[in-house]
Order: C-alpha cells, then structure tokens, then sequence
C-alpha cells in the first residue's frame, strides 16, 4: 500500500489512507520509532506533497486533497512546511491583527489551508494567542454558522507549548475556550502528558473547573497505549491526598479510560511489533538503495 499511495496524485485513495496514517501516528508517536514513523509517512505523501502542498483550487474534491495533503505534510513534517506556515502566520498578523471583523478580508489563503497556518505560527509564535483569541471569539459570537475558521484558531491556539500551553489549558477550564480545546490539545502535544501532567498539579482545579472531567481524562489519555500508562493512573489513584477529591463518577471514569488504554495494549501487541519490525526493515533497506531523505 506504501509504494502505491506514494506514486498516488488523486483524491480518495487519500481521503481512505489518511485515517490509517493518523491512527498509526497517534500509537508511534510516544515511541522510539517517531522518526521512522514520520519518514515513512512523508515517503507515502511524496507525489501529494509534489502536487498539493499549500496549493489552491475551485475543484471542491481538489481542495479537500489539498488540505489534508497540507496538515498531514506540516503534522509529518515535510518539505519545510512548518517553516512556509509561520511565514503565512506573520502576512496573517500583519494584515489581521487589528480587523474588528472576521478573516474573510484579510487573509489570503482559503478557509481549508489555514488550520496549519494557525497551528505552526502560534507555536512559534504564542504572544499572538491574545489576537486569535479575540478573533475566535468573534467568529463565535457574530458567525456560529460558518465555524471552520473559529475552530481552526482554536486548534491553533491549542498548539503553542510549554507554560504558554499551561496557561491555555487553565484558561480552558476557567471558561475562556470552549472545552472542544482539550480534544485539540491532545491531538497536537506530541508527548501526550501535558493535560495528564497539569491535572496532576492542579487536581482540585480541573475536578471542579471543567464542564465534563471525563472529557478532560478521555483527552488527556488520548492515545495511551503502554502499561506505564496504565500505573501512571494507579500511582494517582494511590495517593489519598489527591484522590480524595474525587467522586464515585470521577473514579468510574478512570476505570473506563483503563478498558481503553487496556484495548491500545493489545492493538499494540499484535500489530505495533509487527509494524516496527517491518518498518526497521524498510529503511535498512531503503537507506541502502536510496538514502534517506527528508520526503
């Protein structure tokens, strides 16, 4: 399937495979084997990357491709595509910042290319977080039914990193951000603790704050697939001080996440193996035949 889809320039068999690719991602991307995982998956976008990237059309099929092709490309890493989205991100504050409107007239890329702009640019970028908010926030209160734009901020805001992140997540809980941002934060924090680690700080804040704590546990575990995983839960639970503030919902929660990670456990066993022996295989033999690149 790899050496197909990396000659493949149409839309479905993309639209089919890009699935497989995120789920694969999402079990490899704690692992040792992130960086095969992500040259592999570059490898299968090669001749999409060629064609799609940051490209534009009237075509509505061509224009999904095309934004899938983006975020999975800049998601993977590819062809410097984080570097080309925070250069869009600054054009996007240097012509946005100060609208008291929404972005129709004042960016240039089209709705299904700004995801990746807003992502990359704000993690380079996280004193913008003020103005995407702002903008959100408008979108929110003036355009509820046109929302790709607003939850496309929201994503973006939910990539910037370290105390930036920390402040996002309180802000979230506190009322700021809808609580669909702690599902973003866990799909684009990489190490797949940040939200675990500050409800760890701040249990009573989250237990109390959040409009639904197993939405918050479910995206904080999201992903989870080892036994580390799973005594990282039982050692929380174990500590009475900690533990005290939960309530029989709260602690039901934590058993169903564990029937989960339980469930990646296995998914792991049979198929993760497999797929890291195959892949080591792969780029022996490729990095014999070809060399490695950075496609």
């Amino acid at each position: 399937m790899s050496e197909y889809l990396s000659q493949e320039t149409e839309f479905a068999p993309l639209d089919t495979a890009s699935a497989v690719m995120n789920k694969v991602w999402m079990n490899f991307r704690r692992s040792e084997m992130k960086g095969n995982i992500e040259r592999f998956l570059r490898k299968c976008l090669r001749q999409y990357i060629k064609n799609s990237l940051w490209a534009e059309s009237d075509i509505w099929s061509t224009r999904k491709m095309n934004s899938i092709v983006t975020e999975l490309s800049c998601k993977f890493n590819a062809e410097k595509c984080r570097d080309t989205a925070v250069t869009l991100f600054n054009e996007f504050l240097n012509n946005c910042e100060y609208t008291g409107e929404g972005t129709g007239a004042c960016i240039r890329q089209p709705p299904e290319l700004r995801k990746p702009v807003y992502c990359y640019g704000l993690r380079k970028k996280p004193e913008a977080v003020p103005t995407l908010t702002r903008m959100h926030n408008w979108f929110y209160e003036h355009s509820r039914y046109f929302t790709k734009d607003a939850k496309d901020m929201l994503n973006g805001i939910s990539c910037v990193e370290g105390e930036d992140l920390k402040g996002v997540i309180s802000e979230a809980i506190n009322g700021l951000y809808p609580s669909r941002i702690f599902g973003y934060i866990a799909d684009n924090d990489d190490s797949g603790l940040e939200l675990w680690n500050y409800f760890i700080s701040n249990v009573e804040h989250v237990v109390f704050g959040v409009p639904s704590f197993a939405d918050y546990i479910n995206a904080a575990t999201n992903g989870w697939n080892s036994q580390k995983d799973i005594d990282r839960i039982e050692q929380f639970l174990k500590d009475r001080k900690k533990g005290s503030v939960l309530s029989a919902d709260n602690l039901q929660v934590f058993e169903t996440v564990k029937k989960h990670i339980s469930a990646n456990i296995k998914w792991m066993n049979i198929h993760g193996k497999a797929i890291e022996g195959w892949m080591k295989n792969h780029f022996t033999i490729y990095s014999a035949n070809r060399g490695l690149r950075n496609e």
